[in-house]
């Protein structure tokens, strides 16, 4: 059948199908990669892939690293496993954020492989701040340049002493 990319939407966002990332090829993943830096995100669906195969994929793109904060699965440090029980009254990233924007180097990319998402609600949106950027006025470009941004850990520091 072969890789087929298609845009699902006009900021951000394609969806490749006709692949399975556990045995990837050289080739194929120069189109993956190629698809993620033309369009931000990428999606793959029906995917059924082991936290080694996950990390075989990850690694493709460069080496990795244990975040700083939240502790991942014993087996497999890198992978954090994010667990939302309908009786859980918080959301784990419940509100717009960029992954590991406070380290000195942050993440490249980050990699979700949901196992289990409910019917309704369980989004995970993005945006594309370039195509924020661009749609700003000259003048309102001029005033965000004066701005440094200051990123406030306090609330991941509570949640992590709780």
């Amino acid at each position: 059948m072969g890789i087929k990319i298609e845009k699902i939407s006009g900021a951000v966002g394609a969806e490749i199908s006709g692949i399975q990332i556990e045995d990837i090829c050289e080739h194929d993943f120069k189109l993956v990669n190629n698809a993620l830096l033309d369009h931000g995100v990428i999606y793959f669906r029906r995917q059924n892939i082991s936290p080694t195969q996950q990390l075989d994929f990850a690694k493709m793109w460069n080496d990795l690293h244990l975040h700083p904060y939240l502790k991942g699965l014993p087996e497999f440090p890198e992978i954090i496993e994010i667990v939302k029980e309908p009786s859980d009254p918080n959301n784990f990233g419940d509100h717009w954020h960029t992954d590991q924007i406070f380290t000195p180097v942050p993440a490249m990319a980050t990699m979700l492989y949901a196992k289990e998402v409910p019917v309704t609600g369980g989004d995970t949106m993005f945006a594309c701040m370039e195509a924020a950027y661009e749609s700003l006025s000259g003048a309102m470009k001029i005033c965000w340049h004066n701005f440094q941004l200051l990123i406030a850990m306090t609330k991941l520091r509570q949640d992590q002493t709780k």
